[in-house]
């Protein structure tokens, strides 16, 4: 019995606009920070040596994280009873996920270093 009913509030909860508000947040503030490397911060000096654009970048990845770990839950449990397609497409969102977090999680610190050393003049 118990089950069903955190079934029915779980949803509830994606029906009502909880999840998909979050989902939305997280790929609007996504492709704003990629709208702002790539219009407003063209620059000629590499990447990787200009913070702001490394800090704007990873919260970009970070953005895009979110909706893939989401859709990778969503997935496994939709995908408890079928055989192997569901549960690979759901590792797979997962594996990407992942790979967007590692890399969003690297350009934020590799853009908050420099700006520390700037701060405390090392």
């Amino acid at each position: 019995m118990s089950e069903g009913k955190s079934m029915e509030s779980w949803n509830r909860q994606t029906a009502s606009g909880t999840i998909p508000l979050i989902l939305g947040g997280s790929l609007g503030a996504a492709v704003a920070c990629f709208v702002i490397l790539t219009v407003v911060a063209p620059s000629s000096e590499p990447f990787l040596e200009d913070p702001p654009r490394s800090l704007v970048a990873g919260l970009g990845l970070l953005g895009l994280a979110c909706p893939l770990y989401v859709a990778a839950f969503l997935l496994r449990g939709q995908s408890a009873g079928a055989r192997c397609w569901g549960r690979s497409i759901a590792a797979t969102a997962f594996s990407v996920g992942s790979l967007c977090s590692a890399l969003g999680l690297a350009g934020i610190v590799l853009g908050l270093y420099p700006l520390a050393r700037f701060v405390v003049n090392l």
